[in-house]
């Protein structure tokens, strides 16, 4: 996952029951673990769109969360498509959610994060990425 040191926590969600239920559930759990509780709601909002705003045959797969600069980090995995297609009214949410989030490509799917709160100072890009910056802070 994209900037986060050690470890941070993973949920497998292919194959679940209700897997945005269950992200969501998730997401606040390791934000209240890491310390960041003011941070659970949007975080876990924040997981949910790419998981149910994808546009075409992707296929939730897992989503991580861990500290990072201070912030939190939220990942989730798309199986099927290697592009990131969110419909315009996620894309905004993501924005207006985080101070930075993007997607890039992976072998079998799409890789999305975002960052909340903390220091946003280290912001990573890379070649094939699909990167925003300048949300809230």
């Amino acid at each position: 996952m994209k900037g986060v040191t050690g470890g941070g926590a993973r949920l497998e969600l292919a194959g679940g029951v209700e897997p945005l239920r269950r992200a969501r559930l998730f997401v606040r759990l390791q934000a209240e673990r890491c310390g960041l509780q003011e941070c659970g709601d949007d975080a876990a909002l924040a997981a949910a769109e790419p998981l149910d705003g994808a546009e075409g045959d992707a296929v939730p797969a897992a989503v991580q969360v861990g500290a990072a600069d201070g912030g939190l980090l939220v990942a989730v995995e798309l199986r099927g498509r290697r592009l990131l297609h969110l419909r315009e009214h996620s894309e905004a949410l993501l924005s207006g959610l985080s101070s930075c989030w993007g997607w890039e490509a992976r072998p079998r799917g799409v890789h999305v994060w975002c960052r909340l709160g903390g220091d946003d100072a280290h912001q990573e890009g890379r070649a094939g990425t699909g990167e925003r910056c300048g949300g809230r802070s």
